[in-house]
């Protein structure tokens, strides 16, 4: 996004004039896992016989499970250790039935997500495998985030208006003045 933060995955780039396109990792994944193939119909990106509420330039709004460290890590070294050991149970238990990335955690691959503050400091940006990890999550849970219309934004906000100015029209004069201030002084 503009201000550095990621909030949207590229799903797909554009088809070519045979359909035929290149997907990002997480959608490829996604399939793979489902074992169901996307097409794209009337411009439109299919999946599972549903439409993925994707924009114009085929992205999708990432929604995020939880901050940085949400999905289980486990360090490349301890698979090998286990499978050199043939620990196979142990191996079983992190990957059986589930979607495996690889994905290196170092401070040039971290990037702000909605759950970074300025406040929290680098160690909080979230690495690009659990971006990914994220994105994943969104299609196979079938999760999206889609924006509302513009009119139930201003409804929205009229309300949110319209509220404190019906309580402090029903609220005396000096109450109101007092209640104002502490609106005012809790943000």
């Amino acid at each position: 996004d503009s201000d550095d933060f990621i909030r949207n995955q590229v799903l797909i780039e554009a088809p070519d004039a045979q359909g035929q396109f290149s997907r990002s990792l997480a959608f490829r994944l996604a399939e793979k896992f489902r074992g169901e193939e996307a097409k794209v119909e009337n411009g439109r990106l299919l999946w599972g016989g549903r439409a993925i509420p994707s924009t114009a330039e085929r992205t999708i709004t990432i929604n995020y499970s939880g901050p940085t460290e949400t999905y289980p890590w486990i360090s490349l070294v301890d698979f090998i250790e286990a499978a050199r050991a043939g620990n196979k149970e142990q191996i079983r238990k992190w990957v059986a039935g589930k979607v495996v990335m690889l994905g290196p955690d170092n401070i040039e691959d971290r990037h702000p997500t909605p759950f970074y503050t300025s406040f929290s400091g680098q160690k909080y940006n979230t690495a690009g495998v659990e971006i990914h990890a994220n994105t994943l999550h969104t299609l196979l849970d079938g999760d999206y985030i889609v924006p509302v219309s513009n009119t139930i934004r201003i409804l929205a906000l009229a309300l949110v208006a319209l509220i404190p100015a019906a309580v402090s029209a029903s609220l005396a004069a000096p109450r109101t003045a007092y209640w104002m201030t502490a609106a005012i002084g809790a943000t």
